[in-house]
């Protein structure tokens, strides 16, 4: 169960740094909006494409640990109960 655990605080701190980043790539976005660069531009483009790739990383990654995280939840109930 610990490896669990480990694991779970593993994906936690990937989640975090990788929020970060959708953050950044977030804030990219609103800076070109603001500065009228056109939708249809690369550059736009080109940063609409980074932010849907982390905004899709991120998705998964949370996934797999709420997933873990209800594995772990669910496993210690029941162990409470079991002693």
């Amino acid at each position: 169960m610990n490896d669990k655990k480990a694991l779970l605080l593993r994906l936690g701190i990937s989640l975090y740094q990788l929020g970060i980043k959708v953050e950044t790539a977030r804030q990219r976005m609103r800076d070109l909006v603001n500065s009228s660069v056109p939708y249809e531009s690369e550059e736009m483009q080109t940063a609409l494409q980074e932010l849907w790739a982390l905004d899709s990383q991120w998705r998964s990654l949370e996934a797999q640990y709420l997933e873990l995280r209800k594995e772990i939840t669910a496993y210690s109930s029941y162990d409470k109960y079991d002693n």
